[in-house]
């Protein structure tokens, strides 16, 4: 939670860029340090270390990459974050089935860590937010090397057009910034409810992934490998039905498979309940890959971090609500203490979403409140 809230609002402070290789470091050098750690108190400071780091890495580094590509590309922001946090999965279910050995377990999950020190000099600065910061010249520089990649032109001396509006668009916000204005403060509100409800089903289902019977480790191997064919739908149909209606659906039919399974009890097949889990999480990974479009495309640049990084921070509620549930209610209560509060709650969300938040597709990116507002703040 504490990663998620610093690192959103300091990546529209400082830029997308520092807080990204920030995170990066205190994830790699924790990440090692935990291979060696004496002490219980200092593996937990350490293990605290990475969860800090690891919004700062996603959530910024789908901000700063959708923020990089035009309207064309953004969709591949969080389904290419969201393949390999799929591949990661299903190789931690195999390291931790073969590594029993809970230090050599850190050492491999943290080695792969070291590549990404190179970032800083491959992923430039967000041009947007370059521009809300009035640091045109550095701007310039990034989008002129786009350009010459993509045998495009930029206008000289472009930023000139923005002189006389800079004042009232690019002027300093904060978090009350998300709730001072009525479309603003809708659009966080019911984001504020609809990521910690995505996220306690995504974890929820991904901690109990033996719902349905089974290995644990094969499930869990089972359950990842099945996001690769929900992030290809997201990948085909985002910019064709729509962010939104991906986010309901995906809600939707989760609800309705998770109500399934409490008609059908326990006296089914492996096979079967296998299948029942590995549809229910295909949907909240839907869901869950286009929320983070949507919630980029529903903020504007000057907050847009900040939005991203304070949802993600309310979303950690549902992540620790999500380990209750599945590693302890439903060992003392049975399914039912995980299967009922999630339909409920993934059905409100989707009828929230449904009635209340516009769809963005094929709508450009909004650079200030104003443009949300449809008026001058």
């Amino acid at each position: 939670m504490t990663g998620s809230f610093f690192c959103g609002i300091m990546g529209d402070k400082i830029g997308r860029k520092k807080v990204f290789y920030l995170a990066i470091v205190i994830q790699t050098f924790c990440g090692l340090l935990l291979t060696i750690a004496p002490t219980w108190w200092l593996f937990a400071l350490l293990k605290a270390g990475t969860g800090f780091s690891q919004p700062g890495i996603y959530g910024v580094a789908v901000v700063l990459g959708m923020e990089l590509v035009g309207a064309k590309y953004r969709r591949l922001g969080a389904v290419v974050a969201g393949a390999f946090y799929a591949l990661g999965e299903m190789m931690l279910a195999g390291m931790a089935y073969l590594l029993t050995d809970y230090r050599i377990l850190h050492a491999a999950i943290a080695l792969p860590s070291l590549i990404f020190l190179s970032y800083w000099w491959l992923v430039p600065e967000s041009a947007r937010w370059l521009v809300t910061k009035e640091r045109y010249d550095e701007a310039d520089k990034i989008l002129h090397k786009a350009a010459r990649m993509n045998g495009s032109y930029v206008p000289e001396r472009w930023w000139e057009q923005l002189v006389q509006t800079q004042n009232s668009k690019y002027q300093s916000f904060g978090t009350i910034d998300l709730v001072r204005t009525p479309k603003m403060r809708t659009r966080t509100l019911i984001c504020f409810f609809l990521w910690p409800v995505n996220t306690m089903m995504y974890y929820g289902l991904t901690m109990k992934s033996d719902l349905g019977g089974g290995s644990l480790h094969i499930n869990f191997a089972v359950s990842a490998l099945m996001e690769i064919p929900a992030l290809l739908l997201v990948y085909f149909l985002i910019d064709r039905i729509g962010r939104r209606q991906l986010v309901v659906f995906g809600l939707l039919t989760a609800g309705i498979c998770l109500i399934f399974n409490c008609i059908i009890g326990d006296d089914v097949s492996f096979y079967w309940g296998m299948l029942q889990m590995m549809i229910t999480k295909g949907a909240v990974t839907v869901s869950y890959t286009a929320m983070y479009t949507y919630t980029s495309e529903l903020f504007p640049t000057v907050i847009r971090n900040t939005a991203v990084g304070c949802c993600s921070t309310i979303a950690r509620v549902g992540a620790i609500m999500s380990s209750y549930m599945a590693l302890w209610l439903v060992d003392s209560y049975g399914k039912l203490a995980m299967v009922i509060p999630f339909t409920a709650l993934s059905l409100i969300a989707a009828i929230l979403t449904a009635v209340f938040l516009p769809e963005t597709m094929n709508k450009p990116m909004p650079e200030s409140i104003s443009e949300v507002e449809g008026t001058e703040i």
